[in-house]
């Protein structure tokens, strides 16, 4: 469900959706709390300890949040470190086939080529709606035959394949990674618990009441509004290759990388 929120609508519809929604259902509480409680449920006298039990929950509802938070955004940044890292290691493989000869330089460069057209033009996309590209598989080994069909002949050569040997078999690491990390997610226990500390928190701010109906309902809506807040932005942080803040396969077809797809296409 939150990829496809992730995927049909943009941040700012995502805000103003759950923010308004999340507002709207903390007014009609205070609303009803207000017509339908008995009086003595919610009297001024007994506010001061209401007040300090609202506090109490919201206190935990902001600490499991934070926690929330802060663990998808070091995925989010995960993701996109990991894209880099991708990158970095291709960027090397194209560096050491320069001390290869003509024919099997091209052909390795070539090897880059189709798997960065693979990836960035079908395997992004397929992240996108949670799936993978399985011919990426086929690409790496692409690169691995390329790798393969030359023998070095001089020590500075039988370098520079041992240097792209690596990187290869760092990329397909780093490959995988990136499609470990696409489904960062929520887990389903915290957010059966943040809901239930939300719903917690609005009902017993309910229960206060200040000299003025007005004050009451700009308490609850002010609550509800950051609770709102909360959850959309732990939402937009889900799925880092999905929605309007995706990450993007920029790095993979800039520069030197750039020059090596456009010169094989």
């Amino acid at each position: 469900m939150g990829r496809e929120l992730l995927n049909s609508m943009p941040e700012w519809a995502l805000i103003v959706l759950f923010t308004g929604g999340a507002a709207l259902i903390g007014l009609g509480a205070v609303l009803a709390s207000h017509r339908w409680l008995p009086r003595q449920w919610t009297a001024t006298e007994s506010s001061d300890v209401v007040m300090g039990a609202c506090g109490v929950v919201l206190t935990l509802f902001s600490v499991v949040l934070a926690f929330v938070i802060f663990d998808l955004y070091t995925g989010y940044a995960s993701a996109e470190s990991n894209v880099n890292a991708e990158a970095n290691s291709l960027r090397q493989i194209v560096q050491d086939a320069q001390a290869f000869p003509p024919p099997e330089r091209q052909r390795l460069e070539q090897a880059v080529s189709a798997y960065i057209s693979e990836v960035s033009l079908h395997e992004f996309p397929a992240l996108k709606d949670g799936g993978q590209d399985p011919k990426v598989e086929t690409k790496l080994a692409q690169l691995s035959t390329a790798l393969q069909s030359y023998s070095p002949e001089n020590q500075a050569e039988i370098a520079f394949y041992r240097s792209a040997v690596d990187q290869v078999n760092q990329l397909a690491s780093e490959r995988g990674s990136r499609v470990s990390i696409a489904d960062t997610a929520v887990p389903s226990a915290f957010l059966v618990l943040l809901v239930i500390l939300a719903i917690v928190g609005v009902g017993t701010a309910c229960l206060i009441r200040m000299e003025h109906a007005a004050v009451d309902i700009l308490l609850i809506t002010m609550i509800s509004l950051v609770i709102g807040a909360g959850f959309v932005t732990a939402l937009i942080l889900q799925y880092p290759f999905s929605g309007s803040v995706a990450i993007s396969p920029e790095a993979l077809v800039h520069g030197t990388l750039g020059e090596v797809v456009r010169h094989f296409h």
